[in-house]
């Protein structure tokens, strides 16, 4: 015995509306597993990949924890500025405050640099980004985080300094500081970060 015609239609659209039901629930489990923040078991969540976005002065998108291996890449939301983003593994122990480690100097904060991600206190990554620029670019280390540790990122640009002076300094390091000029990191452009796993 056949079911019968209009019977038909609605067990058909209870199917497709299933169907889609279904996929529905698939997509929004997926978009949960990229969400930031722990999860039930306490193992960080964030995706493998972080858009840091640098404003006069201050640092967007910087999530609390981040998983091992996490990709970070920087775009400048400024129309002015040059901005950078020097990412520093910090020894383990290390509690000092953000206004502690921001009155250092350039050589205190990171005496050393290099990308073995087994070495703390140094500079793992510094990434540059010109007025308005979307993409990143990265002249050291990175810009994959491969170790667990705190780590602190800052803007070591002077404010105001020209942007076009300041590209052609950091192809060899931090830009020069200009005596007497805060710079971006000492009025607000620091952030810090966790790395597990």
């Amino acid at each position: 015995m056949g079911v019968p015609r209009r019977g038909a239609r609605w067990l058909a659209l209870l199917i497709m509306m299933g169907l889609i039901g279904g996929a529905c629930g698939d997509s929004t489990t997926r978009a949960r597993t990229t969400t930031t923040g722990p999860t039930a078991t306490g193992a960080p969540t964030t995706p493998l990949e972080v858009v840091i976005t640098a404003t006069d002065y201050e640092y967007l998108g910087v999530p609390d924890v981040v998983a091992v291996g996490t990709t970070i890449k920087l775009m400048n939301a400024s129309s002015e500025e040059f901005h950078s983003a020097f990412i520093i593994r910090l020894d383990d122990g290390d509690e000092r405050t953000a206004e502690e480690l921001t009155a250092l100097s350039v050589g205190e904060l990171a005496p050393a640099s290099g990308a073995d991600p087994n070495v703390t206190g140094t500079m793992q990554v510094a990434m540059f980004a010109r007025p308005g620029e979307s993409e990143y670019r990265t002249v050291l280390g990175g810009p994959r985080i491969s170790t667990p540790g705190r780590y602190v990122i800052l803007c070591l640009v002077p404010v105001g300094a020209d942007p076009a002076e300041v590209e052609s300094q950091v192809e060899f390091g931090a830009p020069r500081q200009i005596e007497g000029v805060d710079r971006h990191d000492q009025v607000g452009e620091f952030a810090e970060f966790i790395v597990e796993g």
